[in-house]
């Protein structure tokens, strides 16, 4: 398949039992097929951290008012639009095959930018390298953010923080 921004050939990347192909090399996207991309949103969200170091060609030009071909389907151009009503986050999804192409950040900036009411991983179904990860990526940075407002919110950060280093494989 070729990537619908810079046509540079997409390799294909595995992780845990998902398969992505991504632009490596080239403009750095990703294409997910149907799918694939709720499937990050599961409790593995932390494999999705490889994807967001893929390797890119800085002279690649990336232009969002350009069409882009889906390059799974013929002759059917992806559309741009927001993600879902939750995330504020521009996306390109293909209307015959329901696939996605996330431009590089993009990955980025949903898993940044969950939306309100959206469950966190289930921690116990993490391997504790993943917990870890989640942890230091994720929790950690919040309930330092959550600590700084001091007084209630700061009691709170610490009772949170003694909890998930208990229910945390490998915390």
């Amino acid at each position: 398949m070729k990537c619908p921004v810079c046509t540079h050939r997409l390799k294909a990347v595995t992780i845990s039992d998902l398969t992505v192909d991504a632009c490596s090399g080239g403009c750095g996207g990703i294409w997910f097929d149907a799918f694939e991309l709720k499937k990050l949103e599961t409790p593995h969200i932390a494999e999705g951290f490889t994807l967001l170091n893929i390797p890119i060609n800085p002279l690649v030009h990336i232009d969002h008012r350009r069409k882009r071909p889906c390059p799974r389907c013929d002759d059917i151009f992806l559309r741009r639009h927001l993600y879902s009503r939750g995330h504020q986050v521009e996306v390109d999804s293909c209307p015959n095959c329901n696939g996605y192409w996330l431009d590089v950040g993009e990955l980025n900036l949903l898993r940044q930018h969950k939306p309100a009411g959206k469950k966190a991983p289930i921690a116990s179904t993490l391997s504790p390298s993943l917990a870890r990860s989640y942890y230091s990526e994720v929790a950690k940075p919040e309930l330092k953010e959550l600590k700084s407002h001091g007084g209630e919110d700061a009691k709170q950060a610490r009772w949170i923080n003694r909890l998930l280093k208990f229910v945390l494989p490998g915390g």
